[in-house]
């Protein structure tokens, strides 16, 4: 009996390292960033998202203004993709007469999500 539970405990205490090593590789991976609230510029509405670094060669920032849809998903009103390691992703539209809009952000890596972000909603009439 005592032998039994030797080994369970052994078995245990292997499998928990294994899924910490596992996790701690996944970790090492992501990214991080920071999805700004809309703001108003000129007449112009912008989403802005900053990317913390460094990330891989290759990493990619994507940029989204979106509008509040009350009957479904958000809409897209514009968006702006760039490779880099670090740094800041901007886009902007004309003032629309009234909307309620959110930035939301995503780096992705080989094809793969490393950081998604959004920012609340703000009201622009």
């Amino acid at each position: 009996m005592k032998a039994s539970i030797k080994l369970l405990g052994t078995g245990s205490a292997a499998l928990l390292l294994v899924l910490a090593s596992a996790f701690t590789a996944q970790a090492g991976e992501q990214a991080s960033g920071t999805a700004k609230l809309p703001y108003l510029s000129g007449g112009k509405v912008y989403a802005e998202a900053n990317l913390n670094g460094p990330n891989p060669v290759g990493t990619k920032l994507c940029v989204y203004l979106n509008a509040l849809y009350p009957y479904g998903p958000d809409v897209n009103l514009a968006s702006k993709c760039a490779t880099i390691n670090a740094g800041t992703v901007k886009v902007g539209i004309n003032k629309p007469t009234c909307a309620s809009v959110t930035t939301w952000a995503v780096a992705t890596y080989n094809g793969k999500s490393t950081w998604e972000g959004s920012s609340k909603y703000a009201v622009f009439c």
